[in-house]
């Protein structure tokens, strides 16, 4: 406000009044000052803006002339795949064509080319070659396989396991493995089945015939069902088994005979028809030591399986 505007406002203004006319000027300069302060910054904020649209649409342009580059590229590496057939016929399409298999396969199953090769009188003579009858029947003849079992060398066996020079065995070799040594003649082998199944029972690989059995771990305080006996619960699933299914109530004679069993009508439990005692079938036992531990006045066994069967 300059000093002209003061003097008409001091002309126009009652007397006591100027002052404050004066103050309310000042307040409206400033604030269109700060107006036109404000309206700078947002006229730069504007171009500021301006500028990052500007920047925008550069890199869309850009990133748009990089996706057509990369469309380009694809065409161009895009391969045109032959049309896969099926069936023959006379289809050509510059590939492995529909034609060209049909003729491959023609070719390949062409039987005048087979014929060249394999002939029926060719196949004939081979065949009869491998099959002849009156071979096979010489080798089958009875009294072929009769002297063969003759020429088999006899006389007296050494025993033990041992067989002889001839290669004879007789029932003093009973229990041995047969083995036929170096000559052709059979012997007895120093092995006997027994020890051989032992060794495979205690392998755990051999399956002993109608045996049930039970695998006692005394350290860890186990047992086991094995064999037959796997799988199996005590009662009924042993009575298939003689010597448990087996044992009935019978009356005993004092010599030791048995004159009834139980649901016999001699039958009786008053002593008049002999004692009342119970028949077990006979049985066979095996008792195979896994694991012992020597002691001072013994051993004491720490693992054992035992084995039973109605066969021995």
């Amino acid at each position: 406000m300059d000093i002209i505007d003061i003097m008409l406002a001091r002309a126009m203004t009652p007397q006591g009044k100027t002052e404050a006319y004066v103050a309310k000027a000042n307040k409206a300069a400033a604030k269109a000052a700060k107006a036109e302060e404000d309206a700078a910054a947002a006229i730069a904020t504007v171009e500021a803006a301006a500028d990052e649209i500007a920047t925008a649409k550069e890199e869309a342009a850009d990133l748009l002339e990089a996706a057509q580059d990369a469309l380009e590229t694809a065409r161009s590496a895009q391969i045109n795949l032959p049309e896969a057939y099926s069936t023959t016929g006379q289809n050509t399409d510059g590939y492995m064509t529909q034609k060209a298999t049909t003729d491959a396969l023609a070719q390949k199953a062409d039987t005048s080319s087979l014929n060249i090769y394999v002939t029926t009188t060719a196949m004939n003579t081979a065949l009869a070659g491998k099959a002849d009858t009156s071979a096979l029947a010489a080798k089958a003849d009875k009294t072929y396989v009769d002297q063969k079992i003759a020429a088999i060398p006899s006389g007296g066996g050494s025993g033990s396991g041992g067989g002889n020079v001839n290669g004879s065995i007789t029932t003093d070799d009973a229990g041995h493995l047969v083995v036929v040594d170096e000559n052709g003649n059979l012997i007895a082998s120093l092995a006997t089945d027994e020890a051989v199944i032992e060794a495979l029972l205690r392998a755990g690989t051999y399956t002993a015939q109608n045996a049930v059995g039970l695998d006692i771990d005394y350290a860890n305080r186990a047992f086991t069902r094995t064999q037959e006996a796997a799988g199996k619960s005590m009662g009924t699933d042993f009575d298939s088994y003689v010597m448990y299914g087996g044992r009935t109530r019978c009356n005993v004679a004092d010599n030791g005979t048995i004159t009834a069993f139980y649901g016999d009508n001699n039958y009786t439990e008053d002593g008049s028809n002999g004692q009342v005692m119970i028949y077990q079938p006979k049985f066979y036992y095996k008792r195979i030591i896994r694991d012992h531990e020597n002691m001072s006045h013994g051993a004491i066994v720490r693992h054992e399986t035992l084995l039973l069967s109605s066969t021995e």
